[in-house]
Parts: C-alpha cells; sequence; structure tokens
C-alpha cells in the first residue's frame, strides 16, 4: 500500500499553500493525496445545535476548497479528504505515521526571521517520526509563471549536516529520493564551529579548509546507504 502525500488544513492561507505544494509533490511522486481537517466543537454564546452545525459545515468547506483547488490544477491526481474530531496536534502526529510525509503551512517574514511556527506546527516538528515540510505562502512552481518545470527545474535539494561522521539513514533516503524526483542536484551543508579567537589566522584557516568538503570516500559511503531507497542521478553530492 503507498503512503499519501499528507497535508494538515486549518482554512488559512498558509495551509492552502501547503495543500498545493503536497499536490505537487504527490503527483511528482506518483502518489496519492491526502487532505485532513481537526476540529473540535467549541462552544460559543449561541444555541448549541446551531453553533455546532455552523463550526463543522466551515470545517467541511475548508476541505472541499482544498480539494476543488488541487484537483483542478492536477486533474489525474487521487485525493482524499478526511475530517477528524480531535485536537491539531493528536490529529497531525497520527496521519503522519501513514504518510510518506506531512506538509503543512508556516507564515515566512523574511529570510532572516524565516519559519514563524505557531505552537501546533512546534508540537508535530518535535514528535512526528515521519518527515514533515513546512510551506510559506508566496511561492509558485516554475510552470505557473508561464515556465516549464522539467526545462527550469524546481531548485537544488540541500540537506543540512550537524556532524561530519554517520548521517542518519532516514535523512539521506529522503534527501537523495526528493532530488531523484525532481531531477535535481543534492547539496551536503555543513558549518562548522570554529575557535573563538578574536581573529583569524592562517592556523585557522587551515582548519575551516579541513573542516570543509565532504571527502569523496563519504559521499560513496551515502550513496551506497541510499541505493535501496532512492534512484541516484549523477548530479548528486
Amino acid at each position: 500500500m503507498m503512503r499519501p502525500v499528507t497535508a494538515g488544513l486549518d482554512g488559512s492561507p498558509e495551509s492552502l499553500a501547503a495543500a498545493e505544494w503536497a499536490a505537487r509533490e504527490a503527483q511528482r511522486r506518483g502518489l496519492p493525496l491526502r487532505l485532513v481537517q481537526a476540529w473540535i466543537w467549541r462552544q460559543r454564546d449561541v444555541p448549541v445545535a446551531e453553533d455546532l452545525d455552523t463550526q463543522k459545515r466551515w470545517a467541511l468547506s475548508v476541505l472541499e476548497e482544498a480539494k476543488d483547488l488541487v484537483c483542478d490544477r492536477h486533474p489525474g491526481l487521487a485525493v482524499n479528504t478526511q475530517l477528524v474530531s480531535d485536537t491539531a496536534p493528536a490529529v497531525l502526529l497520527a496521519e503522519s505515521e501513514a504518510a510518506e510525509m506531512l506538509v503543512l503551512g508556516s507564515s515566512g517574514h523574511g529570510a532572516v526571521a524565516g519559519f514563524l511556527l505557531g505552537s501546533v506546527g512546534q508540537q508535530v516538528l518535535a514528535r512526528a517520526k515521519r518527515p514533515v515540510i513546512m510551506v510559506r505562502t508566496g511561492h509558485r512552481p516554475p510552470q505557473e509563471h508561464g515556465g516549464d518545470e522539467a526545462a527550469h527545474g524546481s531548485g537544488n535539494v540541500v540537506i543540512g549536516l550537524q556532524e561530519l561522521g554517520e548521517v542518519p539513514a532516514p535523512l539521506l533516503e529522503f534527501a537523495f529520493s526528493a532530488a531523484a524526483a525532481r531531477g535535481a542536484s543534492l547539496h551536503a551543508v555543513h558549518a562548522p564551529d570554529l575557535p573563538p579567537l578574536y581573529g583569524y589566522g592562517p592556523a585557522v584557516g587551515r582548519l575551516a579548509g579541513q573542516e570543509g568538503g565532504t571527502p569523496g570516500r563519504r559521499r560513496r559511503r551515502w550513496r551506497t546507504s541510499c541505493s535501496r531507497g532512492a534512484r541516484r542521478t549523477r548530479r548528486c553530492l
């Protein structure tokens, strides 16, 4: 059974951006798309029956809007929706267990500030056992600008390494598969901690040179460890 690409929705523009990204990724990988909305009735100062019905209809409308959007742009994509009555963190963590990846929306405020994560996103990122993708609004794929995605590519895949020793296999497998699915290059980035000196003399420069780059034998070992999980291209690493 194929794992779907799952997107969590909450009615925000960020979650719609996540649904669009997830749809493109599902189509790229030949996987189904699953759209999920967590919903819990919250009592307000109105009659219970009316308020319950109104909130539930709103939650369903969020799912339908997202489904209509992705189906219109990706006619051949298999899409299913699910409204789950539980807290958002509980629903998303449960959904991530059966997903190829979980895609959530995040509001970005410039290159320096980066992603601003709410409590839900933080909980899911900290506890999920499957890959979690955070998507900003405003990103549009090349074909929506009148270009050709195959010709222009979709950017490189970058893997950040805290240490240059043994890299966790699941991380490498996901990075290699993401690069292979896009026909993109895979770049490994490591920022070493240099000695706390007031000035950077020749010795520190030599240390930085030793830290920089990835030895060929390590690249070969990474490729070997990922050969079962992803196709490799000549441009990877």
